[in-house]
């Protein structure tokens, strides 16, 4: 068994490419040492975890390391147009076994994977480049919408009898991450790329929600371990 110990979040991004088969997988507060969360046969890769950790804050360490899929992570502005632009990029590259697209809904107390994404984009307030979606198509051309290429009904249900809070969703909004998820869906279609696809909304977590606030949240752990299992769940169907 190997072991591997970081003392930054960006120590793991130095080892891109390497990949890892976790006989169990433990994430500890650099701080106090205290266990954030921890899984026994978990597979996943260092993109992964880079991806859970980035839910639960930077300053972690991972250990009990020791290959089963290369994971492609990446973040991505909340900007209508560079989105889909700095993603299309990256598939072009090459092709991940799965693609799940995952933004925050403020309001929501569940972890929702949506059903469909629409050719729509709207909004009130301006994306992170300051433009105003003001109510148009996203493409002129296509479809009005699409339905997510994953098993949207079987992950909700198998994660609903493990005890999971999940429930599914029928609208992705017409901010930037329906806009996103649209785009992806429009370009594995025309690409003719069948790949389990989708997008998942996360709820805010407690430490964004300010005194005095009345709104939900749901702690770090439970969404990274709700999009783990919906990983697993995604790669099923594509093996």
């Amino acid at each position: 068994k190997a072991i591997f110990a970081a003392d930054s979040f960006d120590e793991w991004f130095e080892k891109r490419g390497q990949s890892f088969f976790f006989d169990s997988f433990t994430i500890v507060c650099e701080a106090d040492n205290h266990v954030l969360f921890s899984f026994i046969d978990f597979h996943c890769d260092l993109y992964r975890i880079s991806c859970i950790a980035d839910l639960i804050g930077k300053n972690v360490l991972y250990r009990y390391c020791h290959l089963l899929f290369v994971y492609l992570l990446m973040s991505l502005p909340t900007i209508f147009g560079d989105a889909f632009s700095r993603l299309r990029q990256r598939l072009l590259d090459g092709v991940p076994e799965a693609l799940i697209m995952v933004g925050q809904a403020a309001g929501r107390s569940l972890i929702t994977p949506e059903k469909v994404a629409i050719n729509w984009k709207e909004s009130a307030t301006p994306d992170n480049n300051g433009f105003i979606a003001t109510g148009e198509k996203i493409i002129s051309v296509s479809p009005d919408a699409y339905f997510s290429k994953l098993s949207v009904d079987r992950i909700v249900s198998k994660l609903k009898a493990e005890g999971l809070p999940v429930e599914k969703s029928f609208s992705a909004g017409a901010f930037v991450c329906n806009y996103l998820f649209y785009r992806c869906m429009d370009f594995l279609t025309k690409k003719g790329i069948n790949i389990p696809s989708g997008f998942v909304h996360i709820p805010c977590i407690p430490e964004q929600i300010g005194p005095g606030e009345d709104r939900p949240a749901v702690e770090a752990e439970v969404s990274a371990r709700v999009l783990s299992r919906i990983i697993d769940l995604a790669l099923e169907e594509n093996r």
